[in-house]
């Protein structure tokens, strides 16, 4: 969980930091409507400031959070469809999430799919981009396009490689990717493939 004040790129996270096991709070469904595709329940969690060179913030607890009947799609029903190799072996998703996102005060589709492990790869891409293909430099301030491996919950920026968007409508993203990362090991994701509702 997480809330984001309107304008920053930083927020408070449902992760203390520090110590990464706290639990920081609770979600219960209340109800689940299979015939009108609706969710509903309750929340609170402590939340913790993302900027982490930021040491003087203190945490925030959030109570008495609800949420109603929010519509929600299984994955079959989208048609969604997400491919690519990590190091040459394929990295075999089981869920694939694509949002609307800001980052560094720019829009982005962020399309992320996540193995059975909890890691994860995530490809953004500005929002107003037209087909084409973007190079990645690395630089999230000015990158049009950036992606990103979450092994082990370690983040690994991509520094180089592209993204090419080859279809694009008002709710669908088709696109190709390949991009290696920063840290020791680098990794290499290669015959990277989306296909996505937004």
């Amino acid at each position: 969980m997480a809330f984001t004040p309107a304008g920053s790129e930083f927020g408070y996270w449902s992760v203390n930091p520090d110590n990464e096991t706290e639990n920081t709070g609770s979600i219960t469904i209340t109800e689940i409507n299979t015939t009108n595709k609706t969710i509903s329940g309750t929340f609170s969690f402590k939340g913790y400031w993302s900027d982490f060179d930021q040491t003087s913030i203190l945490p925030v607890q959030f109570t008495n959070g609800v949420f109603n009947n929010i519509p929600y799609v299984n994955q079959s029903e989208t048609n969604d469809s997400f491919y690519a190799k990590v190091d040459g072996t394929e990295f075999v998703d089981v869920d694939i999430l694509t949002a609307e996102i800001q980052i560094e005060s720019q829009d982005f589709i962020s399309i992320a799919a996540q193995d059975a492990n909890l890691n994860a790869i995530t490809v953004s891409v500005r929002s107003n981009l037209s087909t084409g293909t973007y190079n990645i430099t690395g630089n999230v301030g000015t990158d049009l396009v950036q992606a990103i491996y979450d092994f082990n919950d370690v983040d690994n920026q991509a520094v180089s490689g592209s993204v090419t968007i080859t279809s694009k409508t008002a709710d669908r993203i088709k696109g190709t990717f390949s991009f290696v990362t920063d840290g020791s090991p680098t990794y290499n994701v290669t015959q990277g493939s989306f296909d996505v509702a937004y």
